[in-house]
């Protein structure tokens, strides 16, 4: 996917509807809270009802409910009523993680990037969480009041913050490969590994 393609989701957003919840558009606040949550990867119902639940609201009112000091026991009481739904019915359940994982892709896939120092050689990584970095930046070197930051949508905020990044020189934004020209180049390189191993070379 070229990042033209990826910068069009901003025009049109894609609607979202998991497990009852109407998914709301994915935040930074949204990706600061999973951060403070740990919420990596949806692997399970369990996970994926506590997300749905952060994500059908804003990320202020999500932070409400993620910090109230009942939310272990409302949590727990909840996700048991779910449950029974969950061990019944393990298809929807799966449909309903990949759905879910679709919207996040959707919400925070960034083009192709690479640091660079001012040298253009590659740079040391960030060693704050990523949403914390870019809500500090958003607010300290493109103007965002602080006030307003976390409820602007993800994929803005990191469009901004990558092309400020890119004309400072400090990034590169590939142009990246039409989905057709992408999935012939995996074609020809899984060819190319099967030949090597039926030739008689270790392949990972």
């Amino acid at each position: 996917m070229t990042a033209a393609d990826l910068y069009r989701r901003l025009v049109i957003p894609d609607r979202f509807r998991v497990m009852g919840y109407d998914l709301v558009p994915f935040t930074v606040g949204h990706a600061l809270l999973f951060d403070r949550l740990g919420v990596e990867k949806i692997e399970g119902w369990a996970d994926l009802m506590v997300a749905c639940k952060l994500c059908s609201v804003s990320a202020r009112k999500a932070e409400r409910w993620a910090c109230s000091p009942f939310r272990r026991w409302l949590t727990w009481t909840w996700i048991r009523w779910t449950k029974l739904h969950a061990v019944s019915n393990p298809a929807e359940v799966a449909k309903a993680i990949e759905t879910f994982s679709a919207y996040l892709d959707v919400s925070t896939r960034a083009p192709k990037h690479e640091a660079a120092n001012r040298e253009g050689e590659p740079g040391k990584p960030c060693g704050s969480p990523p949403a914390q970095a870019l809500r500090v930046t958003l607010m300290a070197r493109l103007g965002y009041p602080p006030e307003k930051v976390d409820e602007t949508p993800y994929l803005r905020a990191v469009w901004d913050y990558l092309t400020w990044m890119e004309q400072e020189g400090h990034v590169h934004i590939y142009q990246g490969l039409d989905d057709a020209v992408e999935v012939d180049f995996q074609k020809q390189a899984d060819a190319f590994a099967e030949r090597l191993k039926q030739e008689g070379f270790a392949w990972p």
